[in-house]
């Protein structure tokens, strides 16, 4: 549970933190029922008795599930535990996984789990977590967003303060010209007429994008105005500006917008494109009827 941390909210529904600290004390309760019912760690095998549902409620009760407030959530946790914990992993050659990297050797000594912890791969495979081998492609494309991001801001071009900095000539024009593609807010009163004289359900969606692009439109031309006034030394950089400034710098979306943006992967350049031809084609649509 602990490793599907990296992979996010990827299988939840929700994004969950758990700490290292949430597996030991698991490993603490799970010593504490076995001491409990005198059973020595050493020489439990699958005749012996442990109290398997009592330590699965208990892990799950007691540790994972005071953070998880899904009840879809709770079966994945649920489906882990009894995976983990239950009376088959004492049977020798028990798969925690389908391609068997995770299981037991019946030998235990300490040579042979050595031997044992050599085989076993540098990075562990997402069906190990009960995940799909093509979630890694998600993480993978993250990593490398980050190192990209990483080495852009190290870069000898990359500056925080965009009022001292000579070489970012290029992006202050870029920005001035964007703050001129913006397009015009969309004149819905015509979508609201026709709304009322006709209760299609195409008018009412189309009612609703224009307010949602309206709002965007207004966030964008605000938030670009203010970082020219910025750039040309007429107010203060704010943190808002400077944030949007590196934004724009790294090709991402700002994230002033992402609030009244519409989902997308796109870059940043790409999304510009991609936006403005959204609200022409809205435009056009409620001129066209």
């Amino acid at each position: 549970i602990n490793e599907r941390s990296k992979y996010q909210s990827i299988g939840f529904n929700n994004n969950y933190n758990w700490l290292n600290n949430d597996c030991k004390y698991s490993i603490t309760l799970m010593n504490r029922f076995i001491n409990d019912n005198y059973i020595s760690i050493s020489s439990i095998d699958h005749t012996t008795s442990i109290p398997w549902p009592l330590i699965q409620q208990s892990t799950n009760l007691l540790v994972y599930n005071g953070r998880v407030t899904d009840s879809w959530d709770d079966r994945v946790i649920t489906s882990y535990i009894k995976k983990y914990f239950n009376d088959d992993i004492m049977n020798d050659g028990y798969n925690y996984s389908v391609n068997g990297f995770n299981s037991l050797p019946s030998n235990v000594e300490l040579d042979n789990m050595t031997e044992y912890a050599k085989q076993l791969p540098n990075n562990e495979s997402c069906e190990i977590l009960g995940l799909h081998p093509n979630i890694s492609i998600n993480y993978m494309n993250k990593q490398s967003d980050d190192l990209i991001h990483l080495l852009h801001k190290f870069s000898n071009n990359y500056s925080t303060n965009p009022n001292n900095s000579y070489n970012n000539t290029k992006l202050n024009d870029y920005i001035v010209k964007l703050y001129d593609r913006i397009p015009k807010p969309i004149d819905n009163k015509k979508i609201t007429t026709k709304k009322s004289n006709d209760n299609n359900n195409y008018n009412y969606f189309l009612l609703q994008e224009t307010i949602r692009y309206n709002q965007l439109i207004d966030i964008m031309s605000t938030s670009i105005h203010q970082l020219i006034l910025s750039l040309n030394g007429y107010t203060v950089l704010s943190t808002d500006c400077e944030r949007l400034y590196n934004d724009i710098s790294n090709n991402h979306l700002p994230s002033l917008w992402i609030s009244k943006s519409y989902l997308s992967n796109k870059s940043f350049t790409n999304w510009i494109e991609d936006f403005i031809h959204r609200i022409e084609y809205t435009t056009n649509c409620y001129i066209d009827g």
